[in-house]
């Protein structure tokens, strides 16, 4: 049986109904399409669709299988994705050797202008801009990257990752004062922009919808690897080099070797493929991705994929191009843009610049006699509890740990703020409520904050939320990095451990807000959230809400509905 789209296009509801309630990822993921051209939309415009008869009657295999059944079936796509993701680690490694590097004491001399009592001090000042600069490449490119991912693909992001992380390391190893350090930290920034808007898009329009939870916490389990390396890297470094404080740079290349293959292997997203209309890209980039199910007909999904496409030309054609930006702002669409944003700026909110950070400057400055050895110590819980949340993530749900996670952050940063009033800091007890305070939050916002970002948009404003909600924190981020080096640094405020009640107050006020605001999206497809938002179900309720789609499921097993071998 064949059916021809007409120029208007089928009614939303319907047409993902009837093509299934659990569709495979590339049928309901994908990056907002603001900018694509005119030509492009013509060609969807005008382009017959026609559906394979199985899509009418017989429903795939690989729809009826659990977690692990799908991890096996789509064993290429899976690999893919963690080569993907290798791109965090490398990220999180070159991100912790500049902030793990303020206590090293070789760079402390090459950095340093001003003397504490005759102790060469690196100005607190200039700890501020390198912060700042960071943040605004990471603003720079999280606000252009969108643009740049819809009209040249997502692996063109992944190439500008790379190049980014490359001069990083190059200018920290070529600068000789505090000022040339600057550019390594804009390119640091740079490179963090487009990890965030440019590996996350990738894995969410690649990654089989029931390992979705599992895939896009990658990215965390990744980047905690690659913060784990590089605070143990500096404390041999410590150890063994004190003064040779470049050889941290240079370690950064042999980890870009880890990277390259997923930059270089990946295919295209068949998503953005078939949105620019490139129907053999898409189809050679599906038959490597999924062609490892017997059940996945290319043909068949194509179909589906042209049938999104030509939903988001109609929606496209109420707000395109930069007008999708305020669409983010409008509606239903603002409750999505604003539950992206609230993990994400959790993160900040939580501790994270002051426990992990700048945890080897903390702690030096405390007065614990080895900084970079708390700091593995911390990484290493920090690794463990974010593999923990890979496994438990889609049976316990996203809610619970996000909720459960900032209740025991909380605790922490009140308990960590009130040891500061003791005659002396207790160095093992201030390393045993951060190392809590780190599971905490590897279990919760750490992980979970990207899920949200990647799950929670619609499909045409995806790339466009990512954009808003990951530069909109580091704008935010803007006020940590002026602020934090003047907060601790004994030379200006000098707070200490104090400064964890601020941050307890704060995730007070973020734990009030994901309780009402931040729902609970396991083991739901893109379809059933967009009924849920349509709907505007409250956040507390989303888990038990039957959806439509849930009601045909029901239905169609009632009735015997065949599923195809």
């Amino acid at each position: 049986m064949t059916t021809t789209l007409p120029a208007g296009g089928p009614v939303l509801p319907t047409l993902e109904n009837d093509l299934g309630s659990v569709n495979h990822l590339p049928l309901h993921h994908s990056g907002a399409p603001g900018s694509l051209e005119a030509e492009d939309k013509r060609d969807v415009h005008h382009q017959e669709v026609s559906l394979p008869s199985n899509v009418d009657g017989l429903i795939p295999a690989y729809l009826s299988y659990d977690a692990r059944q799908t991890a096996r079936a789509f064993y290429r796509a899976i690999t893919f994705c963690v080569l993907v993701a290798m791109g965090a680690m490398y990220d999180a490694y070159v991100t912790s050797v500049p902030q793990n590097l303020l206590a090293n004491e070789g760079f402390i001399l090459r950095m340093s202008t001003l003397s504490v009592d005759g102790v060469p001090t690196i100005d607190p000042t200039a700890i501020t801009i390198w912060s700042v600069m960071y943040v605004l490449g990471s603003i720079f490119t999280m606000w252009f990257s969108p643009a740049i991912s819809d009209r040249f693909g997502r692996k063109i992001i992944l190439y500008l990752l790379t190049i980014a992380l490359v001069l990083d390391p190059t200018i920290g190893i070529l600068a000789k004062d505090w000022g040339t350090y600057c550019a390594a930290r804009w390119f640091s920034g740079m490179a963090a922009g487009f990890l965030q808007t440019g590996v996350n898009n990738y894995i969410s329009e690649v990654a089989p919808t029931k390992v979705r939870g599992a895939m896009i916490l990658l990215y965390a389990i990744m980047f905690a690897v690659g913060g784990l390396l590089g605070t143990v890297m500096l404390n041999e470094v410590a150890n063994y080099a004190p003064l040779n404080y470049k050889i941290a740079f240079y370690t950064e290349y042999g980890v870009l070797a880890i990277f390259l293959p997923g930059v270089i292997l990946a295919p295209e997203s068949p998503m953005w493929a078939a949105r620019r209309g490139n129907e053999s890209k898409a189809k050679k980039s599906m038959r490597w991705l999924y062609g490892t199910e017997a059940s996945y007909d290319v043909d068949t999904e194509y179909q589906k994929l042209l049938l999104v496409v030509e939903m988001e030309r109609q929606e496209q054609a109420k707000a395109g191009g930069w007008r999708q930006y305020l669409e983010c702002f409008k509606g239903t669409n603002l409750r999505r843009t604003v539950i992206s944003f609230i993990p994400l700026v959790l993160q900040q909110m939580s501790g994270l610049i002051l426990y992990l950070g700048y945890s080897a400057y903390f702690f030096s400055l405390v007065g614990y006699a080895k900084p970079f050895q708390a700091g593995v110590i911390i990484q290493s819980v920090l690794l463990f509890f974010v593999l923990l949340s890979f496994v438990i993530v889609d049976k316990v749900g996203r809610r619970p740990l996000l909720l459960g996670g900032l209740f025991v952050i909380v605790l922490c940063n009140f308990t960590l703020g009130g040891i500061s009033f003791l005659p002396k800091a207790n160095g093992v007890a201030m390393i045993f409520l951060m190392c809590v305070w780190a599971g905490a939050y590897s279990l919760s916002i750490g992980p979970l904050a990207w899920a949200y970002v990647a799950e929670t948009a619609t499909g045409t404003l995806r790339a466009k939320t990512i954009g808003l909600a990951t530069g909109g924190v580091q704008a935010f981020n803007l006020i940590w990095s002026y602020s934090i080096p003047i907060i601790l640094s004994p030379t200006k405020d000098n707070w200490g451990m104090k400064s964890a009640f601020l941050f307890g107050g704060l995730s007070t006020l973020g734990l009030v807000a994901c309780y009402f605001l931040v729902p609970e999206t396991k083991a739901r497809t893109f379809a059933e959230l967009d009924e849920l938002f349509e709907k505007r179900i409250p956040a507390r309720h989303f888990a038990k809400f039957k959806t439509q789609v849930q009601l045909e499921v029901e239905s169609a097993a009632m009735t015997g509905k065949d599923v195809e071998a």
